[in-house]
């Protein structure tokens, strides 16, 4: 682990992505009291459900654009659709709105794979005027040709290295790996920033596996995940149900959703929790 902390390291080093200025012990907070970090659940591994946290923001230059490091995932999101000029529009403006009220508050998006959770984050970042990470890309890059020979454990090793290394820093879109959200010690990292499940349902989440014509005990196996890990993804501070939103916009192929669109509801959840407290 010591090694793949190095490669991290090397692949953060030199971009200048704020990190904040104090950390302070955590507790309990409400919405509207976010200037305090998660320092004590890193080290107490606590994945209870908690408001998220508004770090102090930096005096440094306004939010870097969209970087992202490792191969590039060219899908579209939800997302057969095409982003329209409007739809763009509309989020730029949303993500302007809400802005001062995340205070540069890190994002992080959870869920199982095949929900474009990469996709959303890089519209998100974009909108933002945030930094993007996708952590398993950052895993990938950082073990290269190491990769193919790691179990799972060790990938989870290394996820949680590089959930601890981005954890200091704000103004960042990252997408987790779908096993994140396992481990009570990465909840203490997650919950330095704002926490959201994309919420694919099961039957389109077993309709895109199915699509590269895998083993029947595949898709099974996605099935028996998804539920044992629902519990894990529930403890987000917002959940982005896409098969809602479908049903808002009187969309019946939720693959018509497009990257954007998800984008937007993101933002308008984070929102509407932001206001409840």
């Amino acid at each position: 682990m010591a090694v793949m902390a190095g490669r991290v390291a090397e692949l953060l080093f030199g971009i200048s992505v704020p990190n904040r200025l104090s950390l302070h012990s955590r507790k309990h907070v409400s919405v509207s009291e976010r200037a305090k970090c998660a320092v004590s659940a890193v080290s107490l591994g606590d994945s209870s459900r908690t408001s998220f946290r508004r770090p102090r923001t930096t005096r440094s230059s306004p939010a870097s654009p969209q970087r992202c490091l490792g191969r590039t995932r060219a899908t579209s999101a939800g997302a057969g659709g095409i982003p329209s000029r409007d739809e763009e529009l509309l989020l730029k403006k949303k993500a302007a709105d809400l802005a001062p009220h995340l205070s540069g508050s890190s994002i992080f998006l959870v869920g199982m794979s095949r929900t474009d959770k990469s996709t959303v984050g890089k519209h998100l970042s974009q909108a933002l005027g945030y930094y993007f990470f996708d952590s398993m890309e950052l895993v990938e890059t950082a073990a290269g040709d190491a990769m193919r020979e790691m179990i799972e454990e060790e990938l989870l090793n290394a996820e949680t290295e590089v959930l601890m290394q981005l954890s200091p820093m704000v103004r960042l879109v990252v997408a987790t790996g779908e096993g994140a959200v396992v481990r009570p010690r990465n909840w203490g990292y997650l919950r330095t920033g704002v926490t959201v499940w994309i919420d694919l349902p099961l039957d389109h989440l077993i309709q895109r596996i199915a699509q590269s014509g895998p083993p029947p005990e595949l898709l099974e196996d996605t099935r028996k995940m998804l539920r044992e890990r629902a519990e894990y993804y529930a403890n987000a501070d917002v959940t982005v149900s896409i098969g809602e939103l479908a049903a808002k916009k009187n969309i019946d192929d939720l693959g018509s959703l497009t990257a954007p669109m998800v984008a937007l509801h993101v933002l308008e959840e984070i929102d509407r929790v932001l206001k409840k407290t």
